[in-house]
This record gives C-alpha cells, sequence and structure tokens, in this order.
C-alpha cells in the first residue's frame, strides 16, 4: 500500500485516540477507489454496510463498533484510526486530521456517474450493502 502520508504521527497520538473528537459524519466510512497515484477518491453513495444514521440526530454510527476490526474483511477501510490517517481515508476538514500539517485525505466526488458505471462492472464490494449497490447501479432507493 502506498501512503499518501508519509508523516510522523507521534505528536498526534494523544489527539487521534481521544474518539470525542468524531463528529459522526459518517464520511470515513463512505467507499474509497484508490488512484494508481495513491489518491483517496470517496464514493458518497456508497457506505459501510455497518453504518447506521440516526434519523432524530442526523448523526451516523457502527452497528459493529466494538468489533469493527474484527470485520475489516466486509469493511477493509475500517481500520486503526493512526493507519487510516496514513493512507488519507479521513477527509481534510475531519477534526481528527484538520491540524496534522502535511495531511492529504480523501477527496470527495460529486459527480459520481462515471466512476460508478466503472465500478459496476466489477463485483459488488463486499462492505456495501445489496441496497445501496443496486441503488448506484441505477435502481431504486
Amino acid at each position: 500500500m502506498k501512503y499518501l502520508n508519509n508523516m510522523e504521527l507521534s505528536p498526534y497520538l494523544e489527539h487521534l485516540q481521544d474518539e470525542s473528537v468524531c463528529q459522526r459524519c459518517g464520511k470515513c466510512c463512505k467507499y474509497a477507489l484508490i488512484t494508481p497515484e495513491g489518491a483517496v477518491l470517496s464514493i458518497s453513495s456508497l457506505s459501510c454496510k455497518f453504518l447506521e444514521r440516526d434519523p432524530e440526530s442526523s448523526n451516523y454510527s457502527c452497528s459493529v463498533y466494538e468489533k469493527r476490526h474484527a470485520h475489516n474483511e466486509a469493511c477493509e477501510w475500517c481500520l486503526p484510526i493512526t493507519e487510516a490517517v496514513k493512507r488519507g481515508y479521513f477527509p481534510n476538514r475531519c477534526p481528527y486530521v484538520k491540524d496534522i500539517e502535511g495531511y492529504q485525505g480523501r477527496f470527495e466526488l460529486y459527480d459520481e456517474r462515471g466512476v460508478l458505471k466503472v465500478l459496476h462492472e466489477e463485483e459488488k464490494p463486499p462492505g456495501v450493502s445489496e441496497e445501496d449497490w443496486e441503488f448506484t447501479a441505477g435502481g431504486k432507493k
């Protein structure tokens, strides 16, 4: 794996371990494509199948949070936070990484049609729900 952020994280470890920093936006739980150059492209319409939205608060949470790393075969981008930072899996404005000098995070795609068309020529990624996969293929949600 080519690291986009080959940086020393030891000055940030205490901050990165503080789970209260998380805003529960769910953006790091969106499916991502990695370009040959190592850039992370976020596919906003494809979420981890374990990501749940609270209808009252609009916050997101993981339905298998306590065991999330045991599920990383099904959700390959669910990594320990320092590994996710090194790989650029968090958006640049995420509170976990916004103050890390030189950090380059995932890019959010706003017009995903071309990417989704190419993606649908492949098999469904294991961490994506059937419902989301069908929706992005042009089905109804």
